[in-house]
């Protein structure tokens, strides 16, 4: 399923992969559809101090964020 819901959002970002989908989820008095995901990659340099990752770099930590899209057939996403 996750593949199948990128594809109808027209995300084709490599590094985005589908967590999981939540349908009628109130929003700011609204209802929505929320799709859950996570942005991962691995890090060409560390952007504290510019060193290449040689394969001794992590990531750590994320963010959540909430990205708006149109409607769609009426509802919000």
């Amino acid at each position: 399923m996750c593949n199948d819901t990128l594809e109808l959002l027209r995300i084709k970002d490599e590094n985005i992969k589908y967590i999981n989908q939540e349908i009628d989820v109130i929003i700011k008095g609204k209802k929505a559809t929320v799709v859950n995901a996570v942005l991962t990659y691995k890090p060409s340099a560390c952007y504290c101090c510019g060193v290449k990752n040689e394969g001794q770099i992590h990531k750590h930590g994320k963010r959540v964020s909430r990205i708006t899209l149109l409607k769609t057939q009426g509802y919000n996403t």
